[in-house]
């Protein structure tokens, strides 16, 4: 089974706050550090990244994975303890990076898990279901009315249905989604149409024998 991760919303494992960390700890130097607009999309980071100081927020608590604002999706932030047992079962080509966690005079050191590599190829585009709708209608119930199903093959005809919609007041949504029946690596990434960071049952049980903090699970196939 593959699991989507996402992140912890228990306020007895976060704390009492809306997100752990929303901003870093001085204002950035753009010429000291590296911003959300440095890192690339996909693709192997080659340079050495250097990220600013993150602010734990004072309600928050620390976890073994936060949930970072300012880079959004770009990478898992996670701690020593998680690194040492996620780099178990990493198999995809990753690259880890040091940061700083500050929670007001407490420094923690984290590391920031990127994946170079979008596995659109784990979709099974036959299975999974597509339709196009409204972006100016609705249903009774307030939904986005849809105009019919459609099939796609594979990312780049996702990609261009959507650049062909552009100005037509049209959009495609994602009715379901199935994943290959045998996927390689225990912990990856993908992008849209169905992005996030994904693993395996194998990881799912390492992370929670090892009582790793922060995480949440989707089952998705």
């Amino acid at each position: 089974m593959i699991y989507r991760i996402n992140y912890s919303v228990d306020p007895k494992v976060i704390g009492n706050t809306g997100g752990q960390i929303h901003g870093f700890l001085e204002d950035i130097d753009g010429s000291k550090y590296h911003l959300y607009s440095d890192i690339p999309r996909f693709g192997e980071i080659e340079f050495e990244l250097k990220l600013p100081p993150f602010r734990l927020e004072g309600a928050a608590k620390k976890t073994d994975l936060m949930d970072q604002v300012p880079f959004g999706d770009k990478f898992l932030l996670l701690s020593s303890k998680a690194k040492e047992i996620i780099s178990n079962v990493v198999t995809d080509d990753v690259q880890w990076f040091p940061s700083e966690v500050w929670h007001f005079q407490c420094k923690m050191r984290y590391w920031a898990l990127y994946f170079p590599n979008l596995r659109q190829e784990f979709i099974d585009w036959d299975r999974s279901t597509f339709s196009l709708l409204w972006t100016n209608k609705y249903d009774e119930k307030g939904r986005l009315l849809e105009i019919e199903e459609i099939s796609l093959r594979d990312q780049p005809e996702y990609l261009d249905v959507l650049r062909s919609l552009r100005g037509l007041s049209q959009t495609v949504r994602v009715k379901t989604i199935q994943l290959a029946p045998s996927i390689e690596f225990d912990l990856f990434k993908m992008t849209s149409p169905y992005g996030g960071f994904f693993c395996s049952e194998k990881s799912k049980e390492m992370i929670e024998n090892h009582n790793l903090s922060g995480f949440r699970f989707k089952k998705v196939s």
